[in-house]
């Protein structure tokens, strides 16, 4: 077969080189045709098989053509989706960077306000400890805001106490100057006048000559009498003066004596705030000497405080004897003082 096919190629190249029909019939012997021939159905047989499958591969072509078509649709359906896929993922990418931005913002905003509020912690944390402090310090403030209130009302009362006194003696002191003027002359009464008003610049004077005005002035004798032979012209007669003493006047030692115990409680009251007023009122009665002078302070507060408050009580024996009334728990140092300053010392006959 080999053999066969040089041949065969050999004759093809021989013949190549010349076309020419009657060449072939001189040239060409027996056994050349015979190649020829063998040739040519070889060939043929070749180009039956070529023609075959061609053919087959043309019928195929439409089918191909179809998947071929089947295959661009589905190209270009790929393609549009790719498309789609990739404005999406842009889109998706776009807000993503939005979002990571927002985040950023917010964690700076995050880290401010954490920032602020450490401060305000801190701030808060040395408020905390200053008001720690000052609730530690507070039952000693409350101790020195009760002792201060106490102080404060004592001075007021002591205050009413004198603004009565100051009234009092202003009232007998006119009372007085009526009584002296109504038996002397004119003469007299200008007299009296101008050394009660002017007597301090009046000269010459003695020493103890004490006016009106000042004795009205100085709060330390505001239970004194005023005496105006202090301030009187030496001439004028003594019996000018006892004529204006009224026979309800208030011996002078009792009042200073009650005054100078009722002062000493009240720096006592203020120093010690007792926890019981009741108790403390009893102490001052008891330091009262006279009997009746203590027994008439407590009958006279039954007409100066609520009846709630001090009432009669029978009559006790032994260290209690002194007691002629009872004494409400509900009354108070204040309300107490208030009434002292109006009791006359001496009671009426």
């Amino acid at each position: 077969m080999a053999a066969k096919g040089r041949t065969l190629a050999a004759t093809a190249a021989t013949l190549s080189q010349n076309a020419d029909p009657e060449w072939w019939k001189r040239s060409i012997s027996r056994q050349q045709a015979q190649v020829l021939r063998e040739a040519a159905g070889f060939v043929l047989r070749d180009a039956i098989r070529f023609y075959e499958s061609g053919k087959a591969a043309q019928e195929g072509i439409p089918c191909l053509q179809r998947d071929i078509g089947t295959a661009r649709e589905a190209i270009d359906a790929l393609q549009q989706d790719g498309m789609r896929n990739k404005e999406q993922l842009k889109n998706i990418l776009c807000d993503f960077d939005r979002r990571y931005d927002l985040q950023q913002a917010f964690h700076v905003s995050v880290l401010r306000d954490v920032a602020s509020a450490r401060g305000q912690f801190d701030r808060l944390s040395e408020k905390h400890a200053s008001l720690e402090r000052d609730l530690a310090a507070l039952p000693d403030l409350q101790y020195e805001i009760g002792r201060l209130r106490s102080q404060v009302e004592s001075l007021n009362a002591e205050l009413g106490l004198l603004k009565e006194d100051y009234s009092m003696l202003s009232e007998k002191s006119d009372a007085k100057e009526r009584a002296e003027c109504a038996g002397k002359g004119l003469d007299e009464v200008e007299l009296r006048r101008t050394v009660a008003v002017r007597g301090p610049e009046l000269s010459p004077q003695p020493a103890d000559c004490i006016t009106v005005q000042s004795r009205r002035l100085d709060p330390e004798r505001h239970l004194d009498l005023v005496n105006f032979e202090d301030h009187m012209v030496h001439s004028v007669p003594q019996n000018a003066t006892t004529a204006g003493h009224s026979e309800g006047s208030v011996p002078v030692d009792q009042d200073k004596q009650v005054t100078a115990l009722l002062k000493e409680a009240e720096r006592e009251y203020l120093q010690k705030s007792p926890k019981s007023d009741t108790s403390f009122i009893w102490s001052f009665l008891d330091r009262v000497e006279d009997d009746n002078l203590c027994k008439h302070i407590q009958t006279s507060l039954t007409t100066l405080v609520d009846e709630k408050l001090v009432k009669e009580a029978r009559p006790r024996r032994g260290k209690d004897k002194r007691r002629v009334v009872n004494i409400s728990p509900k009354l108070t140092w204040h309300q107490f003082t208030h009434a002292m300053r109006k009791i006359r010392m001496t009671p009426e006959a």
